[in-house]
C-alpha cells in the first residue's frame, strides 16, 4: 500500500485539485484508493459527494480518528470511484487540541490496521502544523503541486526545512516524489522563467520537477463545479490529457 500526501502551504496550488484528479484517475485505472481530507475547508470531502451539514454534524471523520475516539475503519465512506475519510471544520482546532506525546504519529498509527488499498492519497491542510505533521509521518512520498508563478517559490524552502525536520526525527523514509506545477502558460516567458528556477529548486531539494505540467483551463473548474473528477467531465480536453500524463509518470516512479 503507497501513502501519499499531497502538500504545499501556500494556498492556490491546485492542492486539492491535485489530490481528487490523482485518487480517482487510479481509481480509474483499477486501483483501491483511500483518499483521506486533512483540510478543514473539507474540499474534498465535498467534492467527493459530502454534504456541507452532513460534514458538521457527523463524528466520523479524520479529526475523529486523530484524537483516538473513532478508529480509522469506522470512519470510511464511500464515494464510488474511491473511498474516503472526510473532513471536519473542528480541524481548525487541531493544533491545540492534539497535543499529547505521540501526536505527530497518530495518522501513521491509525493506517497500521488498513490493508484493502493500493493508494491512499492524503489532501493537507495548507500550513505546516500538525495536521501535516501526522500527514507527511504516515506518508511514504509527498508530491508539491506549485501554481506557475515566482510567488510560489517562496514557501519551498520553509516546506523542504520542514520535511527535512520530519526525515530526522519522525519518518526517516519520507521521499519527494516530485513537484507538479499547476495552471501553466506555456507561451509565456514567465511561464518558461519560472520553469528555470523550479528545476534548480527542486534539485536542492534532492527532487524533480514532473515532466507533465497541468495547464491552465476553465475545464478545472467546471468540473470542480460539477463535483466531478475532470475525467469524467471532459476526458477529451487538453487539461485532462496532462492528469493523466502525470499519473502515468506518478505510478511509473512508484514502481521503480
Amino acid at each position: 500500500m503507497h501513502i501519499i500526501a499531497v502538500a504545499n502551504q501556500k494556498g492556490g496550488a491546485g492542492k486539492t485539485t491535485t489530490a481528487l484528479n490523482l485518487a480517482c484517475g487510479l481509481a480509474a485505472r483499477g486501483k483501491r484508493v483511500l483518499a483521506i481530507d486533512m483540510d478543514g475547508q473539507c474540499s474534498l470531502s465535498f467534492l467527493l459527494g459530502m454534504e456541507n451539514d452532513r460534514l458538521q454534524e457527523t463524528e466520523r471523520n479524520v479529526y475523529a480518528v486523530l484524537r483516538g475516539k473513532q478508529p480509522l475503519s469506522a470512519c470510511i465512506v464511500q464515494t464510488g470511484s474511491v473511498d474516503l475519510i472526510p473532513a471536519a471544520p473542528a480541524l481548525y482546532e487541531a493544533d491545540m487540541t492534539i497535543s499529547q506525546i505521540g501526536k505527530e504519529y497518530r495518522l501513521r498509527d491509525a493506517l497500521k490496521g488498513i490493508t484493502d488499498y493500493d493508494y491512499v492519497i492524503i489532501d493537507t491542510c495548507p500550513s505546516l502544523g500538525i495536521l501535516t505533521v501526522n500527514a507527511f509521518t504516515a506518508s511514504e512520498r509527498v508530491i508539491i503541486p506549485v501554481q506557475a508563478e515566482l510567488l510560489s517559490l517562496i514557501g519551498l524552502q520553509q516546506l523542504a526545512e520542514t520535511l527535512e525536520a520530519i526525515r530526522t526525527y519522525c519518518n526517516p523514509a519520507l521521499l519527494i516524489d516530485g513537484i507538479l506545477v499547476t495552471r501553466y502558460q506555456s507561451r509565456t516567458r514567465l511561464s518558461r522563467d519560472f520553469m528555470n528556477v523550479l528545476r534548480q529548486q527542486a534539485a536542492a531539494m534532492q527532487t524533480k520537477v514532473y515532466a507533465s505540467a497541468i495547464r491552465e483551463s476553465i475545464i478545472v473548474k467546471e468540473a470542480q463545479s460539477m463535483r466531478r473528477p475532470i475525467f469524467e467531465y471532459d476526458a477529451k480536453a487538453a487539461v485532462t490529457q496532462d492528469y493523466i500524463q502525470f499519473i502515468d509518470e506518478f505510478e511509473k516512479g512508484v514502481s521503480a
